[in-house]
C-alpha cells in the first residue's frame, strides 16, 4: 500500500509540474488606450508599479514615445501626483476585459 501511495504521489507532483509549466508560459497583455493626453503614460506607470509591487514579473513596452523603461520612469514620475490629481478630474477610466 505504501508503494501505491507514493506512486500517487509521484503522480500528483508530476501533474502539478506539468500544470505550473503550462500556466508560468502564459501572457497576460494590459494595454492602455485613449486619445492623447488623457493620462496613458501615469496610468501605465502606476499600474508597473502596483504589479512590480505585488510581485508579478512585468514586461514593458514603451511604443515608440520611449526609448527604455528607465527613461519612461524619469520623464512620466515628473508632477506625478499632480497629473493624476488632473487625470481623474478630467477624465473616465473604463476597464474592459477581452479574451483573445
Amino acid at each position: 500500500m505504501n508503494g501505491f501511495l507514493n506512486g500517487l504521489k509521484n503522480i500528483k507532483e508530476f501533474n502539478n509540474l506539468k500544470t505550473n509549466k503550462i500556466m508560468k508560459n502564459k501572457e497576460l497583455v494590459i494595454s492602455v488606450s485613449g486619445k492623447t493626453n488623457t493620462g496613458k503614460s501615469r496610468l501605465t506607470l502606476l499600474l508597473k508599479k502596483f504589479l512590480r509591487e505585488n510581485g508579478f514579473e512585468v514586461k514593458f513596452d514603451g511604443g515608440q514615445d520611449f526609448e527604455d523603461e528607465v527613461k519612461f520612469d524619469e520623464q512620466i514620475s515628473k508632477n506625478l501626483e499632480q497629473v493624476i490629481e488632473t487625470i481623474k478630474e478630467t477624465s473616465v477610466v473604463t476597464l474592459k476585459e477581452e479574451q483573445i
